[in-house]
């Protein structure tokens, strides 16, 4: 049986974006009482795409639809938007901020990258891709209310990041949290 890695396809952001990820986070706990799971502030990337499970064999494949995808697409800058819930602010099951500048680039990436991923037999995505940075996963919220008040109350600062490379990580589960590494990475020509 081939040895089964578990994957996900990414872009990573600034310092600082994560610094203010990071006081969003800080803001937000005290007010929000239940079982939430907060993200650190070191695994807060841009997801293009969960690939879940896949066959160590896969990965060349997969690699060849990063390089095909960064080939035809330039690099470009994303920013902070608003705060907001899947699947519902009232029943969330993650909490994210999303991106505002740069977002119709970033639909415009993923739909590349899922092509290339469809012709080398990976499943499409069920959901329609929304970009976002998940900053916390919400198993039990006390205080409903708490959270659709709060949303709209906090405001990120007007950060951005250079969107210039596609990366392949590898995501280990452990009981202090999943703990990301580098597979591969392609940079988006200039």
């Amino acid at each position: 049986m081939l040895k089964q890695i578990r994957a996900f396809i990414a872009i990573e952001i600034t310092e600082q974006m994560r610094q203010e990820l990071s006081r969003i986070q800080s803001q937000l706990k005290p007010r929000l009482p239940g079982k939430i799971s907060w993200v650190r502030p070191e695994n807060i990337h841009l997801t293009l795409r969960f690939l879940g499970n896949i066959d160590q064999q896969m990965l060349l494949q997969i690699k060849q639809a990063i390089v095909d995808t960064a080939d035809t697409a330039s690099g470009f800058f994303a920013g902070l938007g608003e705060l907001g819930a899947f699947p519902k602010v009232y029943n969330p099951r993650v909490i994210w901020i999303g991106i505002n500048a740069g977002q119709d680039k970033l639909k415009a990436l993923h739909a590349q990258l899922q092509e290339k991923l469809n012709c080398i037999g990976s499943a499409l995505e069920e959901k329609d891709f929304h970009p976002h940075l998940t900053i916390a996963r919400v198993k039990l919220l006390k205080d409903k209310q708490a959270l659709e008040t709060l949303l709209p109350q906090i405001k990120p600062l007007n950060l951005s990041t250079a969107i210039n490379r596609i990366i392949l990580f590898q995501s280990q589960l452990s009981p202090q949290g999943a703990i990301y590494s580098k597979l591969f990475e392609q940079k988006l020509k200039m």
